[in-house]
């Protein structure tokens, strides 16, 4: 019915990869063609095998019919191969030509077949969709036409899905280049992570810097540029390189922020949020200042969380009069500073607060002593998961601690 399409028109819509076009079909196309299951298997001439993309195949059927060789007699490889549509319309024509999947057809339950070849935009094929029926199928004239419909939407779906895969992981690769590898000074624990968001729209510009300047003192930064795409990773790695030059300059902490604003210029239309935290390892003094940002925390050894609130500005790019802002604070043996990006707090329809208390919480939970990697690993499972499961936004994290002794 019209409902059963339009559930599936917006399923397809949304699915920005191969497995997920699988998983909307699999559960949205049975409905509008009357069918037990439609399964979708994506053609590898390399490997010469079709792969079945179904998330979870019947009890013991997974080793045999998750990859299809090009050398087995199945509907979907000879499909394939035939570069055609073929209709098997029940259980006895099934078995005439394929004798050996009689107890394939008693366990799934299938008493007649389709195999549709799936093409992109060039009528090159991609692969097959599969659908089974639980009796006997008439292929009328209007059945075919609907089989030949959701072959050819699916295939436009295919090819959109590989095009955004290929882009978002252009957009990953190229952050992660510019971010690279960071030099953590002796006598400070560091973990740093970047971990892109699985929707394009929320991609790039993102991003973390330790400076070690030399002496006792090392400068931790994380930023946020609006917008998303190369555009943004471009305008990261802009501001990564002004912030770090100015550090390393020996900028004072008071003025940086400033500085970086005055150098991009009137004409600039970048917008970021950035904070920076000065720390000096001989004292375990913390100075930090943020444009912006959403607030860094730091777990006391004893469990307490401070959130490091003062020294706001507003947001780089923004123009507004700006007047030096820096606040102080103590890290005790054990204290540790986390940074990060909003995408590791930001829920829909809740503030900016409830995601910092329930990071605050999270950090309450979690004993440091397990190490910072799994400190990090429990923090990024905050994460929203966002529309159909997949992440919106991306985000860097910095994790810092102060050894006990």
């Amino acid at each position: 019915d019209d409902r059963s399409l339009g559930r599936l028109a917006a399923a397809l819509a949304a699915a920005v990869s191969r497995p997920r076009v699988a998983a909307a079909i699999a559960e949205h196309a049975p409905p509008v063609l009357g069918a037990t299951y439609v399964a979708l298997s994506v053609a590898n001439d390399a490997r010469r095998e079709l792969e079945n993309l179904v998330a979870e195949l019947p009890d013991g059927l997974d080793q045999e019919y998750r990859r299809l060789s090009y050398d087995r007699r199945l509907p979907a490889v000879d499909a394939y191969l035939g570069d055609r549509t073929d209709t098997l319309a029940d259980r006895q024509e099934i078995l005439d030509r394929y004798p050996d999947l009689g107890p394939v057809l008693d366990q799934v339950g299938i008493g007649s077949v389709a195999q549709v070849v799936v093409r992109n935009a060039e009528d090159q094929p991609l692969g097959v969709l599969s659908v089974g029926w639980p009796g006997p199928t008439t292929f009328d004239d209007a059945m075919l036409a609907r089989l030949d419909t959701l072959g050819e939407v699916v295939g436009q779906t295919l090819e959109r899905a590989d095009l955004y895969d290929t882009e978002h992981q252009l957009v990953v690769d190229l952050q992660r280049d510019v971010l690279g590898a960071v030099s953590v000074p002796a006598g400070v624990e560091v973990v740093t992570r970047y971990v892109p968001a699985e929707r394009l729209i929320g991609i790039g510009g993102d991003w973390y810097d330790v400076v070690d300047t030399g002496g006792a003192a090392v400068t931790f930064v994380v930023g946020d540029v609006t917008g998303h795409g190369v555009l943004a990773v471009t305008a990261m790695s802009q501001l990564r390189t002004l912030v770090g030059g100015l550090v390393r300059a020996g900028e004072p902490l008071e003025t940086i922020i400033e500085r970086v604003e005055a150098m991009l210029g009137d004409a600039s239309t970048i917008v970021a949020s950035v904070a920076l935290f000065e720390v000096d390892t001989a004292s375990w003094s913390l100075r930090y200042s943020s444009a912006g940002h959403p607030w860094a925390l730091v777990r006391r050894r004893d469990g307490g969380v401070v959130a490091l609130d003062a020294a706001q500005q507003s947001l780089l790019g923004v123009r507004d009069v700006r007047t030096s802002s820096v606040a102080v604070e103590h890290l005790g043996p054990g204290d540790v500073l986390v940074a990060y990006t909003d995408g590791l707090i930001e829920r829909r329809r809740e503030s900016i607060t409830d995601g910092i208390e329930r990071l605050s919480a999270r950090l309450t939970e979690v004993d440091p002593a397990a190490g910072l990697d799994a400190l990090a690993d429990a923090l990024l499972g905050l994460r929203d998961p966002g529309a159909g499961g997949r992440t919106d936004d991306d985000v860097a994290l910095v994790v810092v601690r102060r050894p006990e002794r």
